[in-house]
């Protein structure tokens, strides 16, 4: 987590160690916290302190301080609090909205909190917020407690695929970023991610010889993803490129040679990635 942060903003924890099983994706679930970390990262521009919590809750219909909308049960409760700027009250029925944003144009497409939500919401969850303005913002997920028993089996999936290729990753949303980096680094993979396409083009031009596959988001500031790769394919038509949004599968008549859908489990992210370099260079075909 400190890896995310500048070392003015503090981190604490206060994290139980003996909550009951949730049942989910760890990788979605990374990408939340990821999101919520860099979105309180970027609330504090002096510095300040981002807290997280994590513990089990009763809830009941009759609680007066838990949102209606919450249905009754056992809960992992946890909060992610930064003492930033705030949220003005007027933004927050719309934050988890797609492309709603309150930063300066090209910081960012307003899509990190609606694929949090949507993340939330497909792990039978909720998540809350609460602010103030010149204070702090408090983010809260509730997940709902598994009664099932659950054995840890090692992965004959994803652990399995590898690689030395040099991959190339474009996506403004960092915390998409960090976790294709990491994945990618434990397989074995030669990694170089760009949070701006622009950036991330002027390397391929430099590099295009050098780089065996591009994976780049489709909706971005500064310029979009079906731009980049008309201009990649300018460059070098025989390059492997995959593309990745969280909205529709119909992308238009864009020349890939894979897609992937957010949010996406790492199985799926290295199942395609070794499927499309297996491929072999000058094969591509439209999508």
């Amino acid at each position: 987590v400190s890896r995310l942060v500048p070392k003015n903003i503090t981190i604490s924890k206060d994290l139980d160690p003996a909550l009951p099983p949730v049942e989910g994706d760890v990788s979605q679930i990374e990408q939340v916290l990821m999101n919520l970390i860099i979105n309180a990262k970027d609330a504090m521009p002096d510095g300040g302190e981002i807290s997280i919590t994590s513990r089990l809750v009763e809830i009941e219909q009759k609680s007066l301080d838990i949102p209606t909308t919450i249905k009754s049960g056992e809960y992992v409760y946890i909060t992610v609090r930064d003492t930033g700027m705030g949220i003005a009250e007027e933004h927050l029925p719309h934050i988890f909205e797609p492309f709603y944003t309150t930063k300066e144009k090209g910081k960012g497409t307003g899509l990190g909190l609606a694929m949090v939500y949507g993340i939330i919401k497909e792990h039978g969850g909720y998540i809350t917020v609460d602010s103030r303005v010149g204070h702090e913002t408090i983010f809260n997920i509730y997940l709902p407690t598994s009664k099932r028993r659950f054995f840890r089996e090692r992965s004959e999936g994803a652990e399995h695929i590898t690689g030395v290729e040099t991959i190339l990753v474009i996506d403004d949303e960092i915390p998409i970023l960090q976790l294709i980096k990491e994945t990618l680094f434990r397989s074995g993979f030669n990694v170089m991610v760009y949070d701006n396409p622009l950036h991330g083009l002027d390397f391929f031009r430099a590099n295009s010889k050098k780089v065996d596959l591009v994976i780049t988001d489709i909706v971005m500031p500064s310029m979009d993803g079906a731009e980049l790769i008309k201009k990649l394919r300018e460059l070098d038509p025989t390059t492997k490129i995959i593309a990745t949004t969280g909205f529709s599968e119909d992308i238009g008549n864009i020349w890939i040679d894979g897609f992937l859908k957010k949010p996406f489990q790492t199985s799926k992210l290295l199942s395609v990635i070794r499927n499309v370099l297996d491929r072999g260079k000058g094969t591509s075909n439209p999508v």
